[in-house]
């Protein structure tokens, strides 16, 4: 039986990342005014994402809800400092993210 192997493109996943970042720098900058499409791109990213093996930088992983996919905008998230943490409150499905900080 002859192998057969997929040739992969060379700078994917470069590409992959830097379209995930322009997809999550998008969603913020129509949050407000359109929250469901930020919240389709936000889903867009996490499926590159998880698609390609590619993570999404620290940074823009906290601005939006892993458990529905809204972006954090100060209508719709709650950020409190407690005890060493930071914690993010989505107001949209009410869950908590907690992120140690120094």
């Amino acid at each position: 039986m002859a192998k057969y192997h997929k040739k992969k493109k060379e700078g994917t996943k470069e590409n992959a990342r830097q379209h995930i970042i322009e997809l999550l720098e998008e969603a913020g900058k129509v949050a407000v005014a359109k929250p469901e499409l930020a919240k389709r791109y936000v889903f867009m990213a996490r499926k590159i994402s998880s698609r390609l093996k590619v993570s999404i930088p620290d940074n823009l992983k906290r601005r939006f809800c892993k458990a529905c996919g809204a972006y954090f905008t100060s209508k719709n998230s709650r950020i409190r400092l407690n005890k060493g943490k930071k914690t993010y409150y989505c107001l949209v499905c009410q869950s908590l993210k907690r992120v140690p900080y120094k």
